[in-house]
């Protein structure tokens, strides 16, 4: 029987997967299960696929992402949870995503960017865009030492960005565009390559 490498359950009907939903299947590299129901995203449901380096739960109603399993998703390089229900960025529960480098929560109702709330050593990419952030805290990126590109874009809500929000780090990309920014902090635009406002 040939490996399963990939699997699109996307704009379905589905409501939950359990536990074992792709327990043999361990290879899988890449699922998507975007356009769905599903309201809670549970680790425990992908922990038999090791493998897995993609994950595509955007456009479903998700609420929540819970850590609920031993077994860390350490192999996973990119989640995209846009278009959720999610109303604050996920923090601990995302802490075991070792190899993480691109998280999309844009189109999410997410109000504040809290200090220190993200910690993800090899993330690189975070996609806020179109959002209901209304303020980026301080130091709410400073624990991404290897954050290289930020979107806000089109978060019109946003008006406050601290000047220490990328606290001992620096990035190349930030995009602004779109958001009720008015000014940026010196401070915090020397730690910024490129600006898009």
């Amino acid at each position: 029987m040939p490996q399963i490498r990939s699997i699109r359950l996307n704009d379905n009907k589905i409501q939950a997967l359990g536990m074992h939903a792709f327990r043999f299947i361990p290879q899988l590299q890449d699922v998507d299960l975007s356009g769905n129901f599903l309201e809670r995203f549970m680790m425990s449901e992908f922990s038999t696929v090791t493998s897995l380096r993609y994950l595509n739960v955007s456009r479903n109603k998700i609420r929540s992402v819970e850590c609920d399993s031993i077994t860390p998703m350490i192999s996973l390089e990119i989640l995209d949870l846009s278009s959720n229900n999610l109303t604050q960025l996920p923090g601990i529960e995302l802490r075991s995503m070792e190899s993480l480098r691109t998280l999309i929560l844009a189109r999410n109702p997410i109000t504040v960017a809290e200090e220190g709330h993200l910690r993800l050593d090899s993330l690189q990419v975070l996609d806020l865009s179109s959002t209901a952030l209304r303020a980026v805290e301080a130091g709410a990126f400073s624990r991404l030492p290897r954050l290289h590109s930020v979107s806000f874009a089109n978060s019109r809500d946003l008006i406050f960005v601290s000047p220490t929000a990328f606290e001992n780090i620096s990035v190349f990309s930030l995009d602004a565009s779109g958001t009720g920014i008015k000014s940026l902090a010196p401070s915090l635009l020397s730690s910024v390559a490129r600006v898009c406002v």
